[in-house]
């Protein structure tokens, strides 16, 4: 069986497997860190919600899905808001 999406499947969106660790800041809050292991981009720091948003990004779930997980998660996304890939 063809496993490629075709162009009516909603988009899955998944990203690049990126190391993930948490970091406390000078403050005492403790963000996210993402760090590319293959060195293309510098790490960059994400508070929880993000990144737990991010990782729903696996190529699993659809749009509608990472959000409906957030929310059931988190209690609260605008679901309102478009979600568009860019």
């Amino acid at each position: 069986m063809d496993k490629t999406p075709s162009t009516t499947d909603p988009p899955r969106p998944r990203l690049r497997r990126l190391e993930s660790f948490p970091v406390t800041e000078a403050g005492g809050q403790v963000v996210f860190a993402l760090r590319d292991p293959e060195g293309f981009s510098g790490a960059i720091l994400l508070p929880y919600a993000a990144a737990a948003l991010v990782s729903l990004m696996d190529g699993s779930r659809t749009l509608t899905d990472i959000r409906d997980a957030f929310e059931r998660q988190f209690g609260y996304l605008n679901s309102n808001l478009p979600l568009v890939l860019v």
